[in-house]
């Protein structure tokens, strides 16, 4: 009789326990499209439970990642690394797997330090790389902008130096100028001295 008590307790205990975690799983599962409503980045949310199953999947509005509520975790994706090792996990994923390239964050789900689960946002990375683009086309444009600041530096300064020889030549060229009128006066004078003799 004392086996049967201990063991209805045990069961109870047992039952009482997972019914906890599935009562944290459903709240954390009611609560991911609040989520994910407030996230500014469209992305998908998957939440397992310790075994690997998926509990909860809502696709992203621009891209699905194609996973289905019952299935389980697939081998060496993030939800399985993180179930395995009870740590926050990030992997970017390559565009050849979904048709788009994403990034994957996952943390494990935890009570009383006993893992219960995992949650998984897997976003887009359309937008990282638009800006990355976006920033090496500036990048260049800058580049280029400074490159053309400085041959236009380098012209006026030409520019510059042709205007300073242009006036010394041209003070040089006066000069000459009233040079020859002095000599040409002079020349008069001599010519008008020797038609007086």
């Amino acid at each position: 009789m004392r086996i049967n008590q201990v063991s209805n307790q045990v069961s109870n205990q047992v039952f009482n326990q997972e019914k906890e975690v599935y009562e944290d799983l459903a709240a954390l599962m009611n609560a991911a499209e609040m989520y994910l409503a407030l996230f500014p980045i469209d992305c998908s949310i998957v939440i397992e439970d310790k075994e690997g199953c998926i509990v909860k999947y809502i696709p992203a509005r621009s891209f699905d990642i194609g996973l289905k509520e019952g299935n389980k975790a697939v081998p060496n994706s993030a939800v399985d690394k993180v179930l395995k090792s009870k740590t926050d996990y990030m992997h970017i994923v390559p565009k050849e797997r979904f048709g788009i390239p994403v990034k994957s964050i996952g943390k494990p789900v935890m009570k009383n330090g006993i893992l219960i689960g995992a949650i998984i946002l897997v976003m887009t990375l359309e937008v990282q790389n638009t800006l990355h683009v976006s920033a090496q086309a500036i990048t260049e444009g800058t580049e280029k902008t400074t490159a053309i600041r400085k041959e236009t530096r380098d012209i006026m300064a030409s520019i510059e130096e042709a205007l300073i020889l242009g006036d010394q030549q041209l003070k040089a060229s006066e000069e000459v100028a009233q040079d020859m009128e002095e000599l040409t006066q002079s020349a008069y004078e001599v010519e008008k001295i020797a038609d007086q003799l």
